[in-house]
């Protein structure tokens, strides 16, 4: 049995194909009782199978929420914007906007949407090289211009929060020059009594609305996405995609590598793994959309 089995799906002549193209070819040739059965175990642990081909369908890790803050400043996300170019005598080449799992930017989607919007800012005004100026013959250095385009996204109203980052930290935005603009614009701070109702009022309108965008994205999210299902001391394969590639063509390295022991599990989309070899100096924990469960093989019972 073991004979045939490897000749219908591991020989060169027939390529570790799925399943169903196996029991096509074992159809035509052979049968014994469960044959189906037994073939479908077969492909189902096949190592080179496992390791070399991609995963498809619907991926692991449903969206969790994150813990939700009191307070302004109670939790702070920190990132990098980096290969930029050198801002002279300064010195900068990038600026700073905990670290989190590797190759997981959901989990500190903030800062990556924040850096994404801000390098797109400062594009707007630097994509024709450090020498472009503006009819007052202002150069634009971009770290020259961070502060006001920084000014800008504070006083701009964010969709998850219905608000401006300055009015639910100080809860008043900064006079703008088209504020001059205004007939009858007078600039009068909240009094004191009424200061934090308004400030309450405003949180906790930031507070229904990231709840309803999340509840949102998470119905979307949760669509293409399934719980996943890994347990500590079970076998794993790790995703190659974010590894340096060492070994020949990267159109040829293997998908996944492994099998690896689950050592722990870090929430419900994250989990460590005992790696070895050429991987021990690696981070050990991978998200879950980057490891799949390893199916090893019964031996004995295909012989």
């Amino acid at each position: 049995m073991n004979t045939i089995l490897h000749e219908c799906h591991d020989s060169i002549y027939s390529g570790h194909l799925s399943e169903d193209r196996t029991l096509e070819k074992l159809n035509n040739c052979a049968w014994w009782p469960n044959w189906r059965k037994e073939t479908i175990e077969y492909c189902h642990t096949c190592d080179r199978s496992q390791n070399a081909n991609r995963s498809t369908g619907r991926k692991l890790g449903l969206m969790i929420h994150i813990q939700e803050p009191k307070s302004p400043w109670e939790a702070v996300c920190m990132d990098w914007a980096t290969e930029l170019s050198s801002s002279g005598e300064k010195g900068y080449n990038s600026f700073l906007l905990s670290f989190s799992t590797a190759y997981q930017p959901q989990t500190d989607g903030l800062p990556e949407r924040m850096i994404q919007t801000s390098v797109e800012m400062i594009r707007r005004f630097c994509s024709y090289g450090l020498e472009f100026q503006d009819s007052d013959a202002f150069t634009h250095y971009w770290f020259t211009i961070v502060p006001a385009l920084e000014r800008e996204y504070k006083t701009s109203v964010h969709s998850s929060t219905g608000q401006t980052p300055a009015m639910l930290e100080k809860d008043w935005n900064p006079r703008l020059p088209e504020d001059t603009l205004r007939k009858g614009f007078i600039g009068i701070h909240p009094t004191a009594s009424s200061f934090k109702i308004i400030l309450d009022k405003v949180k906790n309108h930031a507070k229904h609305s990231i709840n309803d965008t999340f509840d949102y994205a998470k119905q979307k999210w949760d669509k293409s996405h399934k719980v996943p299902y890994f347990k500590v001391g079970d076998l794993a394969l790790v995703s190659t995609l974010n590894f340096d590639n060492n070994k020949g063509p990267k159109k040829l390295e293997d998908s996944y590598v492994g099998p690896f022991v689950n050592v722990a599990l870090h929430g419900t989309n994250a989990v460590q793994v005992e790696l070895g070899g050429e991987l021990e100096n690696k981070h050990p924990t991978f998200p879950v959309n980057l490891i799949k469960p390893y199916e090893p093989d019964d031996k004995e019972f295909f012989l």
